[in-house]
C-alpha cells in the first residue's frame, strides 16, 4: 500500500466515513491514478476535469461521477492539503425521474392476489410504511419485532435502519 493511499484511508477514518465509502473513495482514486498513469499527488484540476469527462464518455451515471468528484476533492483537500479550485469543476446535472405511482385499484388488486393472511399483513405494513426495496429486504426480519416499532395508540410506525441511519415515523393509514 502506498503512503498516499494509507494517508487517504486514515483521513477518511478520522472523519468517520463508513467502510463502504472508504472502499468507494479508494477505488475512485485508484481509477484516477490509472487514468493519469502516475501518482495523483502531481495531478491538477485540469487532470480531474479530463478524467471526469472520460468517465462520462464511458457511459458512467451522474451519481457515479459525483462520487468520483467527491473522492478526488477529498484526496486533494484533506490528504494532499491542496486547495484545488474544485468549484470550477461542475457537478453533473441532476437526473429527474418520475416515480411510478400505482392507483388505489392497482394496489387493491395487488393485495387481493396474496392468499396467505400473514404475508398480506406484512406486505401491507411494508407498503404503508413506504419502505425502500433495500429496507424491505433487510427490514423484514426487523418487522418481526413489530410490537416495539408499532404504537397502535398513536398509530405511528418507527422505521429503523434507513438510509443515513435516520429514524423516521409515519402515520398508519387504513388500506
Amino acid at each position: 500500500m502506498t503512503p498516499l493511499r494509507q494517508r487517504s484511508i486514515n483521513d477518511l477514518k478520522l472523519r468517520n466515513f463508513s467502510a463502504g465509502t472508504i472502499k468507494v473513495y479508494v477505488h475512485a482514486v485508484e481509477r484516477f491514478s490509472r487514468f493519469l498513469k502516475h501518482s495523483p499527488s502531481d495531478a491538477t484540476a485540469e487532470d480531474v476535469k479530463r478524467f471526469l469527462v472520460a468517465e462520462i464518455n464511458r457511459g458512467m451515471s451522474r451519481s457515479y461521477c459525483v462520487i468520483q468528484r467527491n473522492a478526488l476533492r477529498h484526496l486533494f483537500e484533506q490528504s494532499l492539503g491542496r486547495l484545488e479550485p474544485f468549484d470550477s469543476i461542475p457537478r453533473p446535472k441532476r437526473e429527474r425521474r418520475l416515480p411510478v405511482v400505482l392507483s388505489r385499484e392497482e394496489i387493491q388488486q395487488l393485495f387481493s392476489v396474496i392468499e396467505n393472511i400473514k404475508h398480506k399483513a406484512l406486505l401491507m405494513v411494508v407498503y404503508d410504511a413506504g419502505l425502500r426495496l433495500s429496507e424491505k429486504a433487510h427490514g423484514l426480519r426487523k418487522l418481526c419485532s413489530i410490537g416495539r416499532d408499532l404504537n397502535s395508540a398513536s398509530a405511528k410506525l418507527t422505521r429503523r435502519s434507513t438510509v443515513g441511519q435516520i429514524w423516521r415515523r409515519k402515520l398508519r393509514q387504513d388500506v
